[in-house]
């Protein structure tokens, strides 16, 4: 199925939630409010590691 969001690509949960390009500035503005920096994890798994 094809990214609601988007249209580009086939959605994943790792898409959804990190990769798609309508969530990534979303998820840029909230790190900037709490005062973190946002570097996008490659993968869901790699997101709970680091």
């Amino acid at each position: 199925m094809i990214c609601p969001l988007c249209s580009e690509v086939v959605e994943d949960i790792t898409h959804l939630l990190l990769l798609c390009p309508v969530i990534v500035p979303l998820w840029q503005r909230l790190c900037r409010w709490w005062g973190v920096c946002w570097i996008a994890p490659g993968c869901m798994v790699d997101w709970f590691v680091q």
